[in-house]
């Protein structure tokens, strides 16, 4: 019995669909020694395991729910195997990757360039399989960056799908059969014109009309069948409407059940489902020729949003306020100071007598006091009640206690020669916007310090050792959740830039002369360069009063 490449490669189509194993599989033999079928299975089984793999490595803080969907998405991809897998490897490999990093410019464009080329090479092995991510990509880039630049990179992205596409094509000339795919899917509902869904069934009404086309796929055999498409849509036009109205049916049930506990719609994933599905629309609505969509819908009901039934994820600034206003963080001066030596000198409480300073989260408003008590008109913005509350007794009247959002500070720009913010920025789920108006508040030539927690610190192992999955419920003042990032000095010079940084590590409790190495703060310190303005066009454009928009995060909870 011929194995599936052999059946693939001696089919009446031949040559036309999956151009990119005829010159994978039959190197796969050569390299390793194996038969042509042994070859095409050991192809297709190690790409998606290797799909697989990578995907999982971005679910690094996935729930249950996110895991499940995941494994679903590659269990489907498992079960229909084949040439068809190639609608799917962009999203296992690629898509987790893009829901992390989709908010970080810098990582969203790069990683953009990677899934466009990989999308590319799917296309090579499978007609169009790579054009719903290419969608799924160009909406992201439209909604998080700058239109000119979005626009930009958008062509670089088309350039760099297309460009494994056109390299085939110098070798297999021969285009995929649209037509005829298009044809032969009408027989999928039993009707009068097309006896079923059958690649000889297209070849056989060619040679009834014109012999000298019978030549599969060529343009003469396509414009044969593009024609009797037309005629039909003539002159029984209820044969389409019904293939149309059932394949919807099915392809929208299939589909609906997967975003089932989807209670909020994205664009990105709406049009690559759209594109994913257009295939099962067209020709069948078989789980193989709808995969893609399949794979994203999976994807997105597990990654983005909460189980059926369950009430809508909080915010990290909602989970911030719950937090802080259950059990504030009032401590008295002489035991912050003392539990941190580093701090005083750290924050540069005696550097800026005469300054306009903000601080960004006073909490109860101990360092802010510190502040003003030498010499600095000092203002401070929280977003929790009891903090807002407990900040002003503490300071009275001798600094400024706003209610304020660090993604939408309530200051014009320009305000402040010094911004400072401890242990926040790592409880922000929009680190970016945060970013944007500490530089748009800044006076030209101001500076910033922002502190946040060390990835790469003791502390962090303890805790990883000590509470395994749970242990952010650990690290705050109390068991209830709060959202947590841990930050690498890479990963703030990139958040930060185009400033340079000066970083430092500080706070190992129990030896505290190691803390430049092992430390749990991670000290950021740079100046308002002229740079910000271009890199960050809105920048320079108040958000004074705008409310800040909050994604849907994941809570670390008990038993998750």
């Amino acid at each position: 019995m011929p194995s599936r490449y052999e059946h693939l490669l001696h089919g009446t189509i031949a040559g036309t669909d999956d151009p990119g194993l005829y010159l994978l599989v039959p190197k796969v033999a050569t390299w390793f020694h194996l038969s042509t079928a042994h070859a095409y299975d050991l192809t297709i089984g190690v790409l998606i395991l290797a799909a697989a793999l990578i995907g999982a490595c971005a679910i690094r803080k996935g729930t249950l729910r996110s895991a499940i969907f995941f494994g679903l998405a590659v269990v489907l991809t498992s079960r229909v195997g084949d040439v068809y897998i190639f609608q799917a490897l962009p999203a296992l490999a690629g898509v987790p990757w893009l829901l992390r990093f989709r908010d970080d410019p810098n990582r969203l464009t790069w990683l953009a360039a990677a899934l466009a080329v990989f999308a590319g090479l799917c296309d090579v092995f499978r007609s169009h399989a790579g054009l719903p991510y290419i969608a799924m990509i160009a909406v992201l880039v439209f909604s998080h960056m700058p239109k000119i630049k979005a626009a930009a990179l958008c062509v670089l992205l088309a350039v760099l799908y297309l460009a494994p596409v056109a390299y085939t094509r110098r070798l297999y000339p021969n285009v995929h059969p649209f037509w005829h795919s298009v044809y032969i899917g009408l027989g999928w509902v039993h009707n009068s014109e097309v006896a079923g869904y059958r690649d000889d069934v297209g070849l056989a009404k060619v040679q009834s009309i014109d012999p000298s086309a019978a030549v599969s796929c060529s343009p003469q055999y396509e414009a044969v069948l593009r024609n009797e498409i037309i005629r039909i849509a003539e002159h029984k036009p209820w044969i389409i409407a019904e293939n149309l109205l059932a394949k919807l049916t099915v392809v929208g049930v299939g589909v609906g059940l997967l975003l089932l506990p989807v209670r909020r719609w994205d664009p990105a994933f709406a049009a690559s489902i759209a594109l994913g599905a257009l295939p099962g629309i067209l020709v069948t609505p078989n789980p193989p020729y709808i995969l893609g969509a399949l794979c994203c819908a999976c994807l997105y009901a597990g990654s983005t949003v909460s189980a059926a039934g369950a009430s809508p994820m909080p915010t990290a600034r909602e989970l911030a306020i719950q937090h802080w206003n259950v059990t504030p963080l009032l401590v008295p001066e002489d035991t912050r100071y003392s539990v941190y030596p580093w701090l005083y000198e750290a924050a540069e409480f005696r550097r800026h007598q005469g300054e306009d300073v903000l601080e960004i989260g006073c909490g109860a408003g101990c360092d802010l006091l510190q502040f003003a008590r030498h010499g600095a008109r000092a203002v401070g913005v929280d977003v929790t009640p009891e903090h807002l509350r407990l900040a002003r007794e503490r300071v009275a009247g001798q600094a400024e206690v706003r209610e304020g959002d660090a993604t939408a500070l309530p200051f014009p720009g320009h305000s402040f020669d010094y911004v400072y913010s401890h242990g926040v920025l790592h409880h922000i789920d929009q680190p970016r916007r945060v970013v944007e108006e500490i530089f748009r508040v800044l006076r030209p030539g101001g500076r910033f310090n922002v502190q946040v927690y060390a990835f790469w610190s003791w502390a962090h192992l303890a805790y990883r050792l000590k509470h395994g999955r749970q242990w952010e419920l650990h690290v705050e003042n109390s068991p209830d959740p709060v959202y947590i990032e841990l930050y690498t000095a890479r990963q703030l010079r990139r958040l930060f830039a185009p400033a340079e940084l000066t970083i430092r590590k500080y706070e190992c409790h129990y030896l505290q002369q190691a803390g430049w190495l092992l430390g749990w703060m991670l000290v950021a310190k740079g100046e308002a360069s002229k740079g910000v303005a271009e890199r960050w066009p809105s920048a320079g454009a108040s958000s004074c009063g705008q409310p800040p928009q909050h994604l849907e995060i994941r809570i670390p909870t008990a038993g998750s």
